[in-house]
């Protein structure tokens, strides 16, 4: 037939555009929510991150989760605004919302630099500090990512990126990584995949190049790229059980802040205090190190604006191993508080969750709850990379039967006691 053979190269040349789009982009990217993408406002250009651990989320407003934070002087291209929030764009289709408040616009017509990843260095701290570093060389600094996949899997995913690499060196003595892979699929995005002995913390920060003593020849890199990406990554204690741990242990609230408050006027932040204080007896009597973030009836910051901020910097800045938070529970609407019941364990963190999973049962059978379970929950407390963190709501303070059951004089010890013998079995499931 006349038409046969164009006919053929036609369908030939659709079945090659429908190929190249499937292939096109190369990450699939889910539905936006069409009354978002309406109400997103213009905005072009380059901005600058103004100070460290600036909120980065996955949408625009407090609502949505976060990603990891922001440090100060890293660049992002902004291609949309939707109220005070920005829409910074990451390369390979991603994207993040960072508010105005925190960045600050470069001159128009800036360009974001190329970033490129170079040499990456893994290797036990210097001067038996112990944590094993993970350092990144960079031609600026970028967003990035620390995703905890597994208990023995961490990714450090750097963005916008190109890998320009000369080589990643795993250096003889370290305990913590088993191995270290590094890939670019797509365009823009450079993970660093880890394989731990097992995750117990990390932290990042920034820093100029610097040789250390361990160096050996021929791996100076103070003289190669102005940045380094460091990832301290937080090596397991060495001993099974609580002896020798550094525990952080807050009780949530006080000073003018009650938190919740019982029928019969019991405040929360009083019972709190009271397991708080009878855990800390029990612990060091076990050989640990405690660190309270109070003991009094007091505010620990100068402003309630950094009051939690101030609590997760009390242990960081001790060097805990474990974070444990300490509350009361209570329900919004009033009929359904009084008749509550059930011990609830909050983690957020990979690295947290076999500590919530612990602590729940025996925390529940001391108080003498039948509903328990862990939680996975965004909370400032729980958030922190440094150490496993849970944050516990022991019982309802709300509901006048528990109540009464708080202010039975051994209430206090008997819930010490469920909480120490949780840890106990994290301790012996969890450390080498």
């Amino acid at each position: 037939m006349p038409f046969g053979r164009p006919l053929l190269y036609v369908v030939l040349l659709a079945l090659t555009v429908l190929a190249a789009l499937s292939w096109f982009p190369l990450v699939p990217q889910a539905s936006p929510d069409p009354s978002l993408v309406a109400a997103v406002a213009p905005a072009r250009g380059v901005v600058r991150v103004r100070h460290d651990d600036a909120i980065f989320r996955v949408g625009p407003g407090d609502d949505y989760d976060r990603r990891t934070p922001l440090k100060a002087g890293v660049m992002l291209a902004v291609h949309g605004r939707f109220g005070a929030w920005l829409r910074a764009d990451l390369g390979g289709g991603d994207a993040g919302w960072v508010q105005e408040k925190d960045i600050h616009w470069e001159r128009p017509g800036t360009r974001l630099p190329t970033a490129h990843v170079r040499n990456i260095l893994v290797r036990p701290a210097p001067n038996n500090v112990r944590e094993t570093y993970v350092d990144i060389q960079l031609t600026r600094r970028l967003a990035f990512e620390v995703i905890e996949e597994a208990p023995d899997r961490l990714t450090i995913r750097l963005h916008p990126a190109i890998l320009m690499m000369h080589e990643l060196a795993q250096f003889v003595g370290d305990p913590a990584i088993r191995s270290a892979t590094l890939e670019q699929i797509v365009p823009g995005r450079v993970d660093l995949r880890l394989r731990l002995s097992g995750l117990w913390g990390w932290r990042a920060s920034y820093g100029a190049s610097a040789r250390l003593a361990t160096d050996p020849p021929g791996h100076d890199f103070s003289k190669v790229t102005p940045e380094v990406l460091r990832i301290a990554i937080k090596w397991p204690p060495a001993r099974r059980d609580v002896g020798g741990l550094t525990v952080v242990v807050d009780a949530g609230h006080g000073g003018d802040d009650p938190g919740a408050t019982g029928v019969g006027g019991l405040r929360e932040a009083d019972a709190n205090l009271a397991v708080a204080l009878a855990f800390r007896d029990l612990l060091t009597a076990r050989g640990a190190r405690v660190v309270m973030t109070r003991e009094t009836d007091r505010t620990v910051a100068a402003s309630h604006d950094a009051e939690l901020a101030t609590r997760v910097t009390v242990g960081k800045e001790a060097g805990g191993d474990l974070f444990i938070s300490i509350h009361h529970n209570a329900r919004p609407v009033i009929a359904d508080s009084r008749v509550a019941r059930g011990t609830y364990v909050y983690y957020y963190r990979q690295q947290s969750a076999d500590l919530a999973r612990a602590l729940t049962e025996p925390l529940a059978k001391a108080a003498g709850e039948s509903d328990r379970a862990w939680v996975w929950r965004s909370f400032h407390v729980t958030r922190q990379p440094f150490m496993p963190s849970v944050l516990v709501e022991i019982t309802f303070i709300s509901n006048p039967d528990m109540e009464a059951a708080m202010r039975v004089p051994d209430y206090s010890k008997r819930i010490a006691e469920g909480l120490l013998r949780g840890l106990e079995a994290f301790m012996v499931e969890r450390a080498p």
